[in-house]
């Protein structure tokens, strides 16, 4: 059975939306599309996962 992992934290999202931040050459006013966009990636990354352990 595959264990269950840990919420995603804020501090994840935080990294992960400063790094497509920087990708996308530092754009002004763009702070919460960076966010969800983090967070949504991050969210499909662990559902992925999660298929390939049930696999």
């Amino acid at each position: 059975m595959a264990q269950e992992e840990p919420p995603i934290t804020a501090a994840e999202i935080r990294k992960r939306a400063h790094e497509l931040w920087e990708r996308n050459h530092r754009p002004d006013g763009l702070d919460i599309e960076f966010w969800v966009m983090a967070e949504r990636g991050l969210r499909a990354e662990r559902q992925a996962r999660q298929r390939q352990q049930k696999a």
